[in-house]
């Protein structure tokens, strides 16, 4: 009983988060299913508050199907840059390029897609900074 009641004050908590504007310095974003055939997913709008640039990191993509590895591309939403790789365990910043978009406050989106236009979707996982002091 004790636990459920535990579950149930997570839930309220998260309920009261998701309706309220809260602006986060970084995301997670896990579990998400990239659309197959060059499908491009979109993230949920994140707010963004300081004036420092975007990474992203890819922690896994892997194929729905097979299990194999994937290769995954990035773009902050309204770009000129296009779809930037993601390689494994590291920060690749976002755009990639001397533009100076992305690094204003803002609201901003993450689109991914696959690499490879493949009949099979893919899982991804990775992590969206909004803030660079963060990875310091």
């Amino acid at each position: 009983m004790k636990k459920m009641k535990l579950v149930f004050l997570v839930f309220v908590v998260t309920c009261i988060l998701s309706i309220m504007n809260v602006k986060a310095s970084y995301l997670v974003i896990s579990g998400i299913t990239i659309p197959r055939f060059s499908g491009i997913y979109t993230s949920d709008e994140a707010v963004k508050d300081t004036f420092s640039n975007q990474y992203m990191k890819k922690i896994g993509a892997v194929d729905k199907n097979s299990g194999d590895g994937r290769a995954i591309e990035a773009q902050i939403q309204g770009t000129l840059t296009g779809f930037i790789l993601l390689n494994d365990n590291q920060f690749t910043v976002l755009p990639n390029s001397n533009s100076g978009y992305g690094e204003m406050p803002g609201t901003y989106r993450i689109l991914l897609k696959s690499k490879k236009s493949l009949i099979t979707e893919a899982y991804f996982t990775g992590k969206w900074v909004l803030d660079e002091n963060l990875l310091y």
